[in-house]
């Protein structure tokens, strides 16, 4: 059993973090980048002075701004830990941006879950560095309300060939691939595949061929789609 003291010290621990994450929540509510040229060292010592020419990106002008507006958890926070220990790190903050994409995902599944049945749309583009991409979305109706929730986008190669594919010409992305990366990406977010009933992509042979394409290799393992 943990004792009232070590109990006390999580609790504050907490409390800490809550104006870091509300920070980085807000952020990525009203997609606002986070990052300006100047994202590192000391934070505390440059909001003593009421004007500050130096940009130091959105995050840290709004922990600046919420410093100088009386919030004194953050404030001691800052004033108290060491240099590795202000959880504003970039490091940091993508991993809790990552924490609160997969807070949203575990949502959407549990959303499903209650409703029991999505259909799913999904296209694949080549982008400028010629790495093949995938955005997946999930379409479903939950209490009365339409919702069409994105999940991501993901980077083909890697899924399927992994991060140590070097060549210098990047293999192909057939239909069948595509649809077991939807496959795969599905069973990572925990959502049923049996429960999916529809299926939204183009009209391209890669998609639509009846041997080798995208939406044939999906309905395998979901039938009612």
């Amino acid at each position: 059993m943990l004792s009232s003291t070590r109990l006390n010290q999580i609790e504050e621990n907490r409390k800490r973090l809550i104006p870091i994450i509300d920070t980085i929540i807000t952020l990525g509510k009203q997609n606002i980048p986070f990052r300006g040229h100047r994202d590192d060292g000391g934070l505390l010592e440059k909001t003593t002075s009421s004007i500050v020419n130096e940009n130091e990106g959105n995050f840290r002008e709004i922990l600046k701004l919420r410093i100088r507006a009386g919030d004194k958890i953050l404030e001691n926070h800052l004033k108290t830990t060491g240099a590795n220990d202000t959880y504003i790190s970039k490091t940091t903050q993508n991993s809790i941006i990552e924490c609160c994409g997969q807070e949203i995902l575990d949502n959407i599944s549990e959303f499903i879950t209650q409703t029991k049945y999505y259909s799913i749309l999904f296209d694949e583009t080549t982008d400028i560095s010629t790495i093949s991409q995938m955005s997946v979305i999930l379409r479903y109706a939950y209490k009365g309300e339409i919702r069409e929730d994105f999940i991501g986008f993901f980077d083909l190669h890697e899924l399927n060939y992994g991060s140590e594919l070097h060549l210098e010409t990047e293999p192909k992305i057939d239909g069948k691939k595509l649809g077991q990366s939807v496959l795969h990406i599905l069973k990572e977010t925990k959502i049923n595949i049996k429960l999916c009933v529809g299926i939204c992509t183009d009209t391209c042979s890669v998609m639509l061929s009846e041997l080798r394409g995208a939406v044939s290799e999906i309905q395998k393992s979901a039938p009612h789609a």
